[in-house]
């Protein structure tokens, strides 16, 4: 592994966990092939290549068989994201706007470790959960913009959904209706073919009688 990439790749794995990291447990994540002892040594190599990079060599720690960051000094978005999502409930909007805010699409996005497998298993860990909180928050505040009647919000985020998960037909759905509530019903319409489109090409289904229903409401005189 490079020397840049490898130490990224610590860094960013202290500072998303945030809690002491047993060294063990990353010699295995970047080093699962070789003795445990010529693990302990490049990962010391690396931990001092690391700490040169880094402004301060004492944001990152040592404690006996452990490692973190300093929290005081480092800030991760992927921690701060995963703490505004800790109620996911519509009392707690204001953390969920936050945290909508602070996701930016997938876990490390465009960064890979071909030669560490266990560390590309962690991140692809870390995107599955993160981009399912990101939708979870998402489901709140549509609920709760739907029900304080606040249709442009809750449009904004059913789109924000659909552009993650594009299969979700629930949020085709809600959002057809939303279309119909704010008085657009063309932007209804063509969400319907949006939806059917995309089911069909991907999945190679018709969307659900429910869907179809919402879609039928539509066409009749108001």
């Amino acid at each position: 592994m490079a020397g840049r990439t490898a130490g990224g790749a610590l860094l960013y794995c202290l500072a998303a966990k945030q809690h002491p990291v047993p060294r063990e447990e990353l010699c295995f994540g970047f080093w699962p092939d070789q003795p445990e002892s010529q693990g302990h040594r490049q990962l010391s190599h690396l931990l001092s290549h690391l700490r040169t990079a880094l402004p301060d060599p004492s944001m990152v720690q040592g404690f006996g068989d452990a490692l973190e960051v300093d929290a005081r000094r480092v800030w991760c978005d992927a921690v701060a994201f995963r703490s505004a999502c800790a109620n996911l409930e519509i009392e707690h909007a204001p953390s969920l706007e936050y945290a909508i805010q602070l996701y930016r699409g997938a876990f490390l996005s465009g960064f890979s470790l071909p030669a560490a497998p266990e560390f590309e298993l962690w991140v692809s860990e870390q995107r599955s959960l993160h981009e399912r909180l990101y939708l979870d928050a998402l489901r709140v505040l549509l609920r709760g913009e739907t029900s304080y009647v606040d249709y442009e919000r809750a449009i904004k985020y059913a789109r924000m959904y659909l552009r993650v998960d594009e299969l979700a037909e629930d949020v085709h759905r809600q959002l057809m209706i939303l279309h119909v509530l704010s008085g657009d019903r063309p932007a209804a319409m063509q969400q319907y073919k949006r939806c059917a489109t995309i089911l069909q090409r991907e999945l190679g289904v018709e969307p659900l009688p429910e869907t179809k229903a919402v879609y039928e409401a539509m066409l009749q005189p108001r």
